[in-house]
């Protein structure tokens, strides 16, 4: 009998393991590499331990696989490249210039903090020897913005942990939500989720007494959507803070319409958002915001709908479609689950590592 040895792989990274991204793509991983993992989501004194640990390995893994957010420990990763063999696979899910100066616009972009995060994302992607991009939206911007086309890479879509998603039971709609059309935003308060289109979509659908908002998360943004929501109050819109997030699943399953991204931002335009997938997976009726990245794999009214993005009108006028038409809506779109199926599995992404490395 032939045995293959498998390659060896060291995850390590700032990354939370309880987020289903972050250990769907390491059980995705361990289908085909023996691997070791070093998580450093809690506690102090992150970069010495990421030294240390990298220091211990030296070349014992056939690759490293930085996983996000990598950029802080940019300066160690490059140490390492000196002194040792091991190929870094560097997950390149965020742009720390880009997410901080253009999405959340938090630092200004002549600033010496924004040309220092500039660096972390440069000097990050010189250091791998492969890189993972989510998006080939968002590899291009990557490519151009850093200039390292000639950098090999590979597209890991988002994976949805498909079990977790079936597991979870619908909530039972309460006195507040009782005969209304549920409409679901979750997420953080930023710039990218365009929470203020919502909001305005709800003003104007104020006369529609049957549709009812939620609005579930906190963030950058969200006192000041609340205080504007508040100042020309409809009554349409339930706040709730961040909650568990097997709790948010059952409020996925219990809305009729779940709503994606809206945002005016560049990365709007690049990114396939989570939730759009989760309730996809959990085969709800998704509205959100069009963009080319989403296109590549939905078709309109036929997975999802779609919208103009960063308009609060064609947001209005689709969610009155999706309320009036509901009934014929869910026969069209009856199976979103499929593509999430083929696409956006572990199962899947275990094809793409496999084909990949």
């Amino acid at each position: 009998m032939k045995y293959t040895i498998k390659k060896k792989i060291l995850v390590i990274g700032n990354y939370a393991d309880f987020y289903p991204r972050n250990y769907l793509i390491i059980n995705a991983f361990k289908k085909n590499f023996e691997v070791d993992e070093i998580c450093l989501w809690e506690g102090k004194n992150r970069k010495w331990k990421f030294f240390l640990a990298l220091l211990k390995a030296k070349d014992k893994y056939d690759y490293i696989l930085v996983l996000k957010e990598g950029q802080k420990f940019a300066f160690i990763l490059l140490f390492y490249k000196l002194f040792f063999q091991s190929k870094i696979i560097f997950d390149a899910f965020i742009s720390y210039y880009d997410t901080y100066v253009f999405d959340r616009k938090i630092i200004e972009d002549a600033s010496l903090r924004a040309r220092y995060n500039f660096l972390l994302d440069w000097l990050s992607c010189k250091n791998a020897d492969l890189l993972i991009y989510d998006t080939e939206e968002h590899k291009k911007y990557f490519e151009n913005k850093f200039k390292i086309k000639n950098k090999k890479s590979m597209i890991l879509p988002v994976p949805v942990d498909l079990d977790l998603i079936d597991s979870i039971e619908r909530k039972v709609k309460d006195d507040i939500f009782k005969d209304k059309f549920v409409i679901l935003f979750y997420g953080y308060y930023i710039p990218l989720q365009g929470v203020e289109y919502i909001v305005e979509a709800a003003k104007k659908l104020k006369d529609k007494k049957e549709i009812k908002f939620l609005l579930i998360g906190d963030g950058q943004t969200r006192k000041e959507v609340e205080k504007k929501y508040r100042d020309d109050s409809s009554g349409n819109i339930e706040f709730l803070d961040r909650m568990d997030y097997k709790e948010l699943l059952s409020y996925i399953k219990m809305a009729d319409l779940n709503l994606g991204i809206f945002g005016n931002t560049d990365k709007a335009k690049r990114v396939i958002p989570n939730k759009v997938l989760e309730a996809m997976a959990a085969n709800k009726l998704v509205l959100t915001g069009r963009n080319k990245a989403m296109e590549r794999y939905f078709i309109n009214n036929k997975d999802l709908i779609y919208c103009n993005m960063a308009d609060s009108d064609d947001l209005a006028e689709k969610i009155k479609q999706a309320y009036t038409d509901y009934s014929r809506l869910l026969e069209v779109i009856k199976n979103p689950r499929r593509k999430i199926e083929d696409n956006f599995s572990q199962k899947a992404i275990e094809k793409v590592i496999k084909e990949n490395i």
